[in-house]
C-alpha cells in the first residue's frame, strides 16, 4: 500500500508539472504564433508592401538578446511572490493588456502603432520565457527534463495551429478587433494556473547571487564571442525573414487567408505528434528506463 501510495504521488506530481509547463509555454506560444504566422498573411491580403512584412523579424530580436539580462532576471525578484511568479503572472498580464491595446490598432490603418505595441509584447514574453525556463529547470527532476522538453516544443507547434492557424482561418469571419481580444483573454486564463499555485522550490541548492552580472560580462568578453554571437544569431534573422515572406508569397499566388489558414491547421500536426516520439526515444534508448 505505501508503494502504491509513493508512485501515485510522484505521478501526480509529474502530471502537475507538466500541466503546468504547458499552461505556461501556450501563454507565449498562442499569442506569437499568431504574430509571426498569421499576421504577414493578413497585412498582405490588406496590400501592405513587402519591406513593411519583412520588417517584422526585428520583432524576433528581443529573443535573441534575451541571454543579455537573462542573469538579473535571475536573481531580482519579491520573496513574497517567489523567485519565478515574481515575473511569470505579471508578465503574462502585462501581455494580455499590450494585446487589448494591439486590438485597437489594425495594421492597415495604424501600422507603427501596432508595431510598437507587438515590439513590446515580444520583450515582455522574451522576458517571461526567461522566468518560465528558469522555473522548469528548478522543479524538474533530471530524467524529467526531456518530458518539459517535449512540453516546450509541442506548445510552440500548437501555437503555430491556434495562432497562427485557426486564427488565420477566421480573420476574414471575425476581424482583427475580435481575435485579438480572444488572444488577451487566452493568455490571461492561461495565466491563472501559475497565479492560483504556490511556487514549488527548487530542487537544487544555490541561490542567485551577485555573481549573474559577472558571469555576463566574462561571456562578452571571451575571445571570440561576438563572431559566434553573430554566426548565432544572423541564420535566425535570414530564416524568419524568409519565413515571414512565404506565407505572403501564397496571397500574390491567389489563395486567401482562410486557406492558408486551414493549411496552417494541418501542416504542424505530424510535429506535435512527433515530439513525444522523440522523447520517448530519449527515455528509453540513450536515458535509460523512466522508473
Amino acid at each position: 500500500m505505501s508503494i502504491f501510495s509513493t508512485r501515485t504521488g510522484a505521478e501526480s506530481a509529474f502530471s502537475k508539472k507538466m500541466l503546468l509547463l504547458a499552461s505556461m509555454y501556450l501563454c507565449q506560444a498562442i499569442p506569437l504564433g499568431y504574430v509571426f504566422g498569421s499576421l504577414p498573411v493578413i497585412m498582405r491580403e490588406g496590400r501592405m508592401s513587402l519591406a513593411g512584412i519583412g520588417g517584422l523579424f526585428v520583432l524576433h530580436l528581443p529573443w535573441a538578446f534575451k541571454f543579455l539580462y537573462a542573469s538579473w532576471v535571475d536573481r531580482t525578484y519579491l520573496p513574497r511572490l517567489g523567485r519565478r511568479r515574481t515575473w511569470i503572472f505579471p508578465l503574462q498580464w502585462l501581455g494580455a493588456c499590450l494585446l487589448l491595446a494591439v486590438s485597437q490598432f489594425p495594421p492597415q490603418s495604424h501600422f507603427s502603432a501596432m508595431y510598437v505595441l507587438l515590439l513590446l509584447l515580444n520583450i515582455v514574453m522574451a522576458t517571461n520565457d526567461i522566468a518560465v525556463d528558469g522555473y522548469a529547470t528548478d522543479i524538474l527532476e533530471p530524467w524529467e527534463r526531456r518530458w518539459g522538453n517535449t512540453i516546450q516544443a509541442g506548445a510552440r507547434y500548437v501555437g503555430m495551429i491556434l495562432g497562427g492557424g485557426l486564427m488565420l482561418f477566421m480573420h476574414k469571419s471575425l476581424g482583427w478587433q475580435f481575435l485579438c481580444l480572444a488572444l488577451a483573454a487566452s493568455v490571461f486564463l492561461l495565466s491563472v494556473p501559475v497565479f492560483l499555485h504556490r511556487e514549488m522550490s527548487s530542487l537544487y541548492a544555490g541561490e542567485p547571487g551577485s555573481t549573474g552580472r559577472k558571469g555576463v560580462v566574462a561571456f562578452l568578453r571571451q575571445r571570440n564571442i561576438l563572431v559566434l554571437l553573430m554566426l548565432l544569431i544572423a541564420p535566425t534573422v535570414f530564416i524568419f525573414s524568409g519565413f515571414q515572406l512565404r506565407t505572403p508569397m501564397l496571397v500574390d499566388l491567389g489563395l486567401d487567408s482562410k486557406t492558408i489558414g486551414g493549411c496552417s491547421c494541418i501542416t504542424p500536426i505530424p510535429l506535435v505528434w512527433l515530439e513525444p516520439l522523440r522523447a520517448d526515444g530519449c527515455c528509453t534508448g540513450w536515458a535509460g528506463p523512466c522508473s
